[in-house]
């Protein structure tokens, strides 16, 4: 069980859950052809029915979470930064 445990607050844990819930999403959107059934949302609803269900914190969810949100804002960050002469963060 400490196993389990350990292996939920590794940082890629949140990583792959996102990414497996998104590939669900994505097959989800492609059968239902509906707007509303967007990719991103039915991954978010996923990811927190399974953190919901198995009980896992949102703590050990989050530190994959950050490594998304690191590569996630740096790239919008540089484009701000290249577009505008002053960057302002």
């Amino acid at each position: 069980m400490q196993a389990l445990k350990d292996l939920c607050y590794t940082p890629y844990f949140g990583v792959v859950l996102s990414i497996f819930m998104y590939q669900i999403g994505v097959f989800v959107s492609h059968k239902l052809k509906n707007p509303v059934a967007n990719p991103l949302l039915i991954a978010v609803i996923l990811i927190i029915a399974f953190l919901k269900i198995f009980r896992i914190p949102m703590e050990a969810f989050q530190t994959g979470g950050d490594l998304i949100t690191l590569f996630w804002r740096r790239p919008r960050l540089l484009w701000r930064c290249q577009s505008i002469k002053t960057c302002r963060f």
